[in-house]
């Protein structure tokens, strides 16, 4: 983490699927995993390890002087492939593929103008 006192520019991209994907621009800020302002992350870091590594991860997060950090976000951006309602996007047939050959209207652009 020395790295990022020194330079705490930072970025992160969080991208659960191919539906979604949220990336923040900002500055990391440093904290201690111990200090009680931070109940919640140690709270929800135990409630993903314990039941994956049982309680030698309470153990070692209790032994270890453990420092995480958070995102002091500058800008967010979001990016969805699909506009708010609209149905997952799903590949139509074409024709011309199943020839092996590329035609413009097979076109993924093409084809999602078609809908």
């Amino acid at each position: 983490m020395r790295h990022l006192q020194a330079r705490p520019a930072v970025s992160a991209t969080h991208l659960p699927s191919e539906e979604l994907a949220v990336t923040v621009h900002g500055r990391a800020q440093l904290f201690e995993l111990s200090d009680p302002a931070h109940g919640d992350l140690r709270q929800a870091m135990l409630d993903w390890y314990l039941p994956r590594q049982g309680p030698e991860f309470e153990e070692w997060l209790n032994r270890e002087a453990g420092i995480g950090a958070r995102i002091e976000p500058d800008k967010i951006f979001t990016f969805s492939p699909r506009r708010a309602g609209q149905r997952p996007m799903t590949p139509l047939p074409c024709k011309a593929w199943r020839h092996r050959t590329w035609r413009p209207e097979c076109a993924p652009s093409a084809r999602r103008s078609r809908r």
